[in-house]
């Protein structure tokens, strides 16, 4: 069994040689590789605190009392980070009010400053075709999306807004990050996201 994304992604990379998916030029496939890393190391437990906070703990709040504590003490110590246990349940019980959640939301953030920045000088995040980069980034600027936070680039970002305009119209993208969503989940997320909205643009504005 192969785990973890970014694994995975290299390995059907490597099994599935027709279209390569990262650069050739060895700078460009470092360039790849830092992306895919800071998604690993950074953005994806920064990911999972603003889904939390947001959304999915007003869906553990709906579990009967005995599931409601069944679910917050079922996470391994060592999952999303070592302390994931203990992060979840302030996120679950203390929502837009846990501590440190402004340096997350600011941190997501700074990484859509990151691709506006890096996407004003070529098409993709790597260069001048689409990688494993691009890939790895995906799933975390369309969560914001599924969120109804699309103004956090729209507004803002316009190589962003172009760069997801283009990610969004390749065959791909609905089967893989959008079909897989059970419905509920999906109504959730948006309904939710929005609600939120005002309590997230607090934090990103640096009003803990």
């Amino acid at each position: 069994m192969i785990v973890e994304s970014t694994v995975i992604n290299e390995y059907l990379d490597e099994v599935f040689p027709e279209v390569s998916l990262k650069p050739n030029d060895p700078q460009a496939r470092a360039t790849m590789r830092v992306w895919t890393k800071a998604v690993d190391e950074v953005l994806h437990p920064a990911c999972a605190e603003v889904t939390f906070s947001s959304c999915l703990r007003h869906r553990v709040k709906r579990l009967p009392p005995k599931e409601y504590e069944k679910f917050l003490a079922s996470t391994p110590s060592l999952s999303i980070t070592p302390q994931w246990r203990e992060r979840r349940r302030e996120l679950v019980t203390l929502g837009f009010d846990a501590p440190g959640l402004g340096e997350q939301y600011r941190l997501y953030d700074s990484y859509l400053d990151k691709m506006e920045n890096t996407l004003a000088h070529q098409s993709w995040l790597a260069g001048d075709t689409f990688s494993l980069a691009d890939i790895a980034m995906t799933p975390y600027v369309n969560r914001l999306d599924m969120l109804g936070w699309s103004q956090m680039w729209e507004q803002l970002r316009p190589q962003v807004t172009a760069w997801f305009k283009r990610i969004k119209a390749r065959t791909a993208f609905e089967p893989a990050l959008l079909n897989w969503c059970p419905p509920d989940l999906t109504a959730d997320l948006l309904t939710f996201g929005r609600q939120s909205w005002p309590s997230a643009e607090r934090l990103l504005a640096g009003k803990d």
